[in-house]
């Protein structure tokens, strides 16, 4: 049984919230602003001075639901390192498996301008290794956060991180 609450806020709230209220010249100016700023976390040029920063990441398609194959996604956190094995079994199903793995101290109070981690793969099947991480990285087209490997008995993963 859900509980419903209704809410009749006092004068003073009402008057609080009014400049929350955003009409639709509002809104666009501020959806052009956060378009700009996309724009320059993009630009080379402009990117060390945007608000927004940006990372390029190169993905040639957006999913579907179709896809299928197994995969590792790597998730360094400041004070923990996820491995995510996921697999893709197409019609938008999926099975995720994960193992969490506490940070070396060095790796925490380091100056986090390179890390490396080893993954031993259990199987020599085809793996993509997805890098998710909460500190900027710089990105080429050398450097992607897509990266296939095939029939590799360990994989490194090597992250430049910028300063």
């Amino acid at each position: 049984m859900a509980t419903t609450h209704q809410h009749n806020p006092t004068p003073e709230v009402k008057e609080l919230c009014k400049c929350l209220a955003l009409d639709d010249n509002q809104l666009r100016d501020i959806m052009a602003k956060i378009e700009m700023e996309y724009k320059k976390g993009l630009d080379p040029v402009t990117a060390p001075t945007a608000c927004v920063k940006m990372l390029l990441t190169y993905i040639r398609a957006i999913a579907v639901g179709e896809e299928k194959g197994e995969f590792l996604a790597l998730d360094l956190g400041g004070t923990n390192f996820r491995v995510l094995r996921i697999t893709l079994e197409g019609g938008c199903r999926s099975t995720m498996h994960n193992k969490i793995y506490s940070m070396p101290d060095s790796v925490q109070q380091g100056t986090g301008t390179e890390v490396t981690w080893t993954v031993k793969k259990e199987k020599k099947r085809q793996k993509v290794i997805g890098v998710k991480n909460k500190t900027p990285i710089h990105l080429n087209e050398k450097q992607s956060v897509l990266i296939v490997i095939k029939n590799v008995t360990n994989i490194k993963i090597h992250l430049n991180h910028c300063v």
